[in-house]
């Protein structure tokens, strides 16, 4: 029997013995990525670091895995990541590809989310991934800033929810982004979607998607449709 310590996370591949962990500890010092083969019974390393690895993503019947590497930058209250994508992985000779968090196509101002883990196209040369506007870190309050907040609730005639509604699926809006692609081989990025709210729908192939549009409906929502 094998035993592993640490693990936050792991995925096993579709296709032969192979399971991903994803291990995370106290101090950060042995945070990695890792890949055991349970028919030979070898451990290797991906990669390692202070950083947090989350969302395992193996392609279907496939020796190609995915992760996000969590990347903190100044100025930013969230996190964004980097996304990692091996090819062969199991193999000595593994290619690994990497996308920087603000790669072309994605832009200082968004960031890749942990909320949409990663998702390859069927003959991987895609991977689709989310991404969310970022949100600036705040200036520090003062003494008198930090008095009880009002708790009024001021209502918005363009609102298309109303308030007690938007508190109820605060979680859930907190949790949407943009469908984006990232092209392995030349590494270009194109963002799908175009609203938050919207749902993408990536099409057989990967060559076409579609999305819902309700903006023309909101005021139905709200109101009622006029009778």
């Amino acid at each position: 029997m094998t035993s592993f310590g640490n693990v936050s996370e792991y995925a096993w591949a579709d296709r032969g013995a192979a399971i991903a962990l994803a291990v995370e500890s106290e101090t950060a010092a042995v945070n990695g990525v890792q890949l055991f083969n349970a028919a030979t019974g070898i451990q290797r390393v991906l990669e390692s670091g202070p950083a947090r690895y989350r969302a395992l993503a193996w392609r279907k019947n496939a020796d190609d895995l995915a992760v996000l590497r969590s990347v903190t930058t100044p100025g930013w209250r969230d996190t964004t990541h980097a996304l990692l994508a091996w090819t062969g992985v199991s193999a000595a000779s593994a290619w690994k590809h990497v996308l920087v968090p603000d790669a072309a196509g994605i832009g200082p101002d968004r960031r890749i989310t942990e909320r949409r883990p990663p998702e390859w196209s069927e003959d991987g040369s895609l991977v689709a991934f989310g991404v969310q506007a970022r949100i600036r870190s705040r200036d520090t309050t003062s003494k008198r800033d930090s008095a009880k907040v009002s708790d009024v609730e001021v209502w918005h005639a363009r609102d298309f929810r109303v308030i007690p509604m938007q508190k109820a699926q605060e979680n859930a809006d907190l949790a949407r982004s943009l469908l984006a692609i990232w092209r392995i081989a030349g590494g270009q990025v194109t963002v799908i979607g175009t609203d938050p709210l919207e749902q993408v729908q990536l099409l057989r192939g990967w060559r076409a998607a579609t999305e819902t549009s309700e903006q023309g409906y909101r005021t139905d929502n709200m109101f009622g449709r006029d009778q």
